[in-house]
């Protein structure tokens, strides 16, 4: 690094300049920002602009720029090959420079997608707060034991051009549960706590028999 800022140096000088053609930076840490910041690059072609870190040249790891008692280390990633951005962040915590360490990288919410870990809290005031917009149709998943595990339940519009807005629980032997202090109310009648039917139940009005009609 240091022979490469000496060339450099004999080009542009210490006040800036212009470089014509290409500049090539190999088997280094990449190009140092003052004291913090760095961009690098491994042979796996991921590129890292990152602040107190950098990508190995050869052995695609990250390190630690600088030794410092509590800053850590935060990185945006290129990944070759892969579709949107990716960032870290490993909170505050101690570092040695040029010490290894392996960071937790999530992709960043793009148009093409994306995944969080953690909480997610949108705060707002307005109707549109969060729009799920589809183009025949659209609805929002649940997986409460995880993606591999299948889908346990969803709210929406599940098919094209459907016109029933749909609440679905797919666990076994699971039911659907509307706890509310003061009841429920369709189309501004209020559901009484206890319904029973009065009439058998058939394949038009369900196992409460003809009490929705009364009440809906």
């Amino acid at each position: 690094m240091a022979e490469l800022v000496a060339e450099l140096a004999k080009k542009i000088g210490n006040t800036g300049g212009t470089i014509s053609g290409e500049l090539v930076i190999r088997d280094s840490k990449g190009l140092n920002i003052s004291t913090w910041g760095s961009i690098s690059a491994g042979t796996d072609g991921h590129v890292l602009m990152g602040q107190n870190c950098y990508k190995h040249p050869t052995k695609n790891t990250y390190h630690f720029k600088n030794t410092h008692e509590n800053i850590g280390a935060k990185g945006i990633v290129f990944m070759l090959g892969m579709e949107g951005v990716y960032i870290f962040d490993t909170g505050s915590r101690a570092t040695t420079a040029d010490e290894e360490f392996t960071p937790k990288i999530h992709r960043v919410m793009t148009e093409k997608g994306g995944n969080f870990g953690g909480h997610v809290h949108i705060y707002g005031n307005g109707s549109e707060n969060l729009a799920l917009v589809g183009a025949d149709h659209v609805f929002m998943q649940f997986f409460r034991d995880g993606v591999t595990n299948g889908r346990s339940g969803y709210i929406g519009y599940p098919g094209a051009a459907a016109p029933n807005l749909e609440i679905a629980n797919l666990v076994p032997n699971g039911y659907i549960s509307i706890n509310a202090p003061d009841g429920l109310h369709i189309r501004g009648h209020k559901i009484p706590r206890t319904i029973r039917s009065t009439s058998a139940p058939n394949s038009v009005d369900g196992e409460d028999g003809d009490v929705w009609h009364q009440y809906v």
